[in-house]
C-alpha cells in the first residue's frame, strides 16, 4: 500500500429520506514500513555515550585509594603485606578488572599483587572496590632505593580488564624506611596471654639470634631459638613451658632476643 493522505466520501441512502454524503480524511502509514522512525531518529547503538566502542589496546581510568595503615608503607614492620584500593569508573565495572594482572609500579621497578579481596567503599553512596595485596618482601624491592626517613611517593596500580584493555589508576602513600625502634622491632602478641604467645621480629640482615625467657630472678627458663636466621620477618612461639617441658605458673617473665643488629629485652604475663 501506498503512504500518503486520501480523501474519501461516504454516501448513505434511505429508502425513506434524503441521502445523507460525508467526506473524510484518511493518512496512511504502512505498519513496518520504511518512514515510520521519527524524523531525526537514529538506530540504536552499543557503544557507550560520547566515545568509541573499546578495544584491546585501549586503556582505562581507574581511581585507587590506600586507607587505614595502608596510608604507611612501613618497610620493617610487623605488617606482612600492604593493599591498594581499586575502583573503576563508568568505562567498565571493577568486576571486570583480572585479579591475576594487578601490578604496583615505582621508579622504574614493578611488583605483582599475591592476592585480591573485594571491600566496600566508604559513605553513604558506597561502591564495591577490589584491594589488590602485595607481599612485604616485594614492597622492599619496590621501594628499596628510597633512602632512610619518611617520604610521599605516587605508585602507579595497573592491570588487565578483561580482553578489553588496561587500566591505570595512581596513589600516593608515604614510605617509612630506616631503624626501627625496640617496640617495632620485635612484639609478643597477645600479652598478657594463654596458653602461648608468638613472638616476632624483623632482621634487616641474616644471622645467628637467639631469643630466651627469663622469670623474675633472671634464671633461664627455656630457650627458644639459637641459631641463624635471614633476613626479614620472624616469629617463635612459646607455649609457657620450661626446657623440661612443665608449664610455667602465672607470672611475670622477660624475653631476651639477641640479633646481630641488637639485644632486646622485654616482658611477658602468663595469665592463668
Amino acid at each position: 500500500m501506498r503512504r500518503g493522505t486520501f480523501t474519501a466520501t461516504v454516501t448513505v441512502t434511505s429508502s425513506n429520506g434524503p441521502t445523507d454524503s460525508q467526506t473524510f480524511t484518511i493518512h496512511v502509514t504502512p505498519a513496518g514500513g520504511a518512514g515510520n522512525e521519527p524524523q531525526g531518529a537514529q538506530a540504536p547503538t552499543n557503544q557507550p555515550p560520547g566515545g568509541e566502542p573499546p578495544t584491546a589496546t585501549q586503556t582505562f581510568a581507574a581511581n585507587a585509594y590506600v586507607t587505614g595503615d595502608n596510608r604507611v608503607v612501613r618497610l620493617y614492620s610487623h605488617g606482612p603485606s600492604w593493599s591498594a584500593e581499586l575502583e573503576a569508573v563508568s568505562a567498565f565495572p571493577v568486576t571486570d578488572i583480572v585479579p591475576a594482572s594487578i601490578t604496583a609500579s615505582f621508579g622504574g621497578t614493578q611488583i605483582r599483587a599475591v592476592g585480591v579481596k573485594k571491600v566496600k567503599g566508604d559513605g553513604p553512596h558506597a561502591v564495591m572496590r577490589l584491594a589488590g595485596i602485595f607481599w612485604k618482601g616485594d614492597l622492599l624491592a619496590l621501594f628499596g632505593g628510597l633512602p632512610d626517613g619518611r617520604k610521599m611517593v605516587d605508585v602507579l596500580i595497573g592491570g588487565d580488564v578483561g580482553t578489553r584493555g588496561t587500566f591505570k589508576a595512581t596513589v600516593s602513600v608515604v614510605v617509612e624506611k630506616g631503624t626501627l625502634t625496640e617496640r617495632e622491632y620485635v612484639r609478643a602478641s597477645p600479652n598478657p596471654f594463654n596458653p602461648s604467645t608468638t613472638i616476632a621480629f624483623e632482621l634487616a640482615k641474616a644471622g645467628r639470634v637467639t631469643l630466651r625467657v627469663y622469670d623474675v630472678s633472671g634464671r633461664l627458663v627455656s630457650t627458644l631459638a639459637a641459631g641463624d636466621m635471614g633476613a626479614g620477618r620472624q616469629e617463635v612461639r612459646w607455649d609457657a613451658t620450661r626446657r623440661n617441658g612443665s608449664r610455667v605458673p602465672s607470672g611475670v617473665y622477660f624475653y631476651v632476643l639477641e640479633t646481630p643488629e641488637r639485644t632486646v629485652k622485654h616482658d611477658l604475663v602468663v595469665a592463668r
